[in-house]
């Protein structure tokens, strides 16, 4: 029995991560290429790489882009705003598409801050096509945020669910929820192929998305219309990320402390303000 979610509208669909490798020698130089030509925007932006490694890789990373090389293969990771753009070049130019992922944005009116917790549930009494009922998992935070992760994590098909717009801040609990895809291996290959083939654009990914949790929760993202909204943020900067750090990470312990001690000191502290210089010493009355 498939549930609806009253006052649900979906706002965005898109491919929210690719990762793609070339072997061919022309591909990859192809490859090559389309990152450098994202790294090179990413400067443009005041972003300046940073090295980067994994898997025997070794390259340069900027926010939402990775381009790396070994000796057998290039390989490129892009995410966010740049794999909503790219992920069609990218697919076209490699070999093959290791990990592909699709996320639908929906907005609830009213809020539903607990919608986590209700599918998690609710997963309990939905069973799949051969009968039996998806592997799930429910993470929360102390924060209150929650996540429901749908099979499991090392399986060619993964999903999760949860609130984007406490994630990152930019919303109240409850109102941006997201529904998140992630095909690896050959899974991530032949989709990636077959929506490149057929020009996939929104209304398909958000097809895709749809079909995919309703057959696993008995819940989806609402239907879309032709008013569908494309509204894929971008990747935050690096200097986004530091400020949401200072204010996630450190403003609690300075506002611990200012509780305790001056605030001269805590500003000296952080290299924010210079001590107080002491008076010098009187000199010594004659006798």
């Amino acid at each position: 029995m498939e549930t609806t979610l009253p006052g649900s509208t979906t706002t965005s669909a898109h491919v929210d991560w690719v990762t793609c490798t070339a072997r061919d020698t022309e591909r990859q130089q192809l490859l090559w290429a389309l990152g450098s030509r994202l790294l090179d925007a990413g400067k443009l932006e005041d972003e300046q790489p940073t090295r980067w490694h994994a898997h025997g890789y070794r390259g340069w990373a900027v926010p939402g882009c990775r381009l790396a090389a070994r000796p057998d293969s290039v390989m490129i990771q892009l995410s966010g705003r740049q794999s909503a753009d790219h992920w069609k070049q990218a697919v076209a130019t490699a070999d093959n598409t290791s990990r592909i992922d699709v996320a639908v944005d929906s907005e609830l009116k009213p809020p539903v801050a607990a919608l986590a917790v209700q599918l998690y549930r609710q997963m309990r009494r939905h069973r799949t096509t051969p009968g039996r009922t998806a592997k799930r998992t429910l993470w929360t935070s102390t924060d209150g945020g929650a996540t429901v992760y749908v099979g499991s994590r090392v399986s060619e098909n993964y999903g999760r669910v949860y609130d984007k717009g406490q994630e990152t801040g930019t919303a109240p609990a409850g109102v941006w929820w997201r529904w998140e895809i992630e095909l690896k291996g050959e899974t991530s290959k032949s989709n990636a192929n077959a929506w490149l083939l057929e020009d996939a654009g929104c209304n398909e990914l958000a097809a895709v998305t749809c079909n995919w949790f309703r057959a696993r929760l008995g819940t989806a993202p609402p239907s879309f219309s032709t008013a569908f909204v494309h509204n894929v943020p971008s990747n935050p900067s690096t200097i986004d990320r530091q400020l949401r750090w200072l204010s996630t990470g450190v403003r609690p312990t300075v506002q611990r402390l200012l509780h305790q001690i001056p605030r001269e000191r805590i500003l000296q502290a952080l290299g924010l303000e210079a001590p107080t210089p002491q008076r010098p010493p009187t000199g010594l009355q004659g006798h």
